[in-house]
């Protein structure tokens, strides 16, 4: 049986299995965009760094992975992948997956919300596939919010600094997307949100302190602008 931290990723989009005394995730193919840019790895390969970021969170230590293996060829540029993965990789493989160690699974949970931060990682992947955006840049600002959401709100100084960017080139560069950096974060908050409100576990409040809100009925507010309708209106039709 596995600990408790890594109960909130067991999702549709992955699972867990063990390989003699070595955990394995396996991440659905279905749910991964092929072809990966050599660019941007991280566009098909949200399965991966989102879990290793979620690992951090949780536990506070850095997701070491043993190996890695993915179901596309071997692209041109393997760099962004050794960058981000590590350099034990594997190409053309059967599944996409990533293997570490089992001495991982003794670590305990530090996060003090497990069950908000279940629902935040358990739909990351979904909410950056449901953003649609077709410009490489908006698409690799909106993958650093998500990562960044943490029940916090991301500051756009954060974004640019993790980056390399200064706060105005990344303004320019998202401009000529037709966005803006408070769009991209607004349209984040509203998928998000209409995730969690149709799991009937969570209340509202809850809800509303989860995506950065102050109080309940600030994000009541937003959330009528942003969808015509309350969250309890939204809610109810589900």
């Amino acid at each position: 049986m596995y600990t408790s931290w890594l109960k909130p990723f067991q999702t549709p989009l992955l699972h867990f299995r063990r390989t003699s005394e070595i955990p394995k995730a396996i991440i659905h193919k279905s749910h991964i965009v092929l072809p990966i840019g050599a660019a941007h790895p991280t566009t098909g390969n949200d399965g991966i760094t989102v879990t290793m970021s979620s690992f951090q969170k949780l536990t506070g230590d850095p997701l070491k992975l043993k190996t890695v293996s993915f179901t596309q060829n071997t692209p041109l540029d393997i760099e962004p992948y050794t960058r981000l993965f590590g350099t034990n990789l594997t190409f053309s493989q059967q599944e996409n997956a990533f293997v570490f160690d089992s001495s991982v699974l003794n670590l305990p949970i530090i996060y003090r919300n497990q069950q908000l931060l279940q629902i935040v990682e358990d739909h990351a992947v979904q909410m950056i596939r449901a953003l649609k955006l077709e410009q490489s840049f908006s698409e690799m600002i909106s993958h650093a919010i998500i990562k960044k959401f943490d029940g916090t709100i991301p500051r756009i100084q954060d974004i640019a600094s993790n980056l390399g960017y200064s706060v105005r080139s990344l303004q320019m560069q998202l401009k000529k997307d037709n966005t803006t950096f408070k769009d991209l974060l607004a349209l984040i908050r509203k998928n998000m949100a209409e995730s969690y409100l149709r799991n009937p576990h969570f209340s509202i409040s809850d809800i509303s302190y989860a995506l950065g809100f102050s109080e309940p009925v600030a994000f009541h507010n937003a959330f009528k602008k942003w969808t015509g309708q309350t969250p309890g209106g939204y809610r109810k039709q589900i």
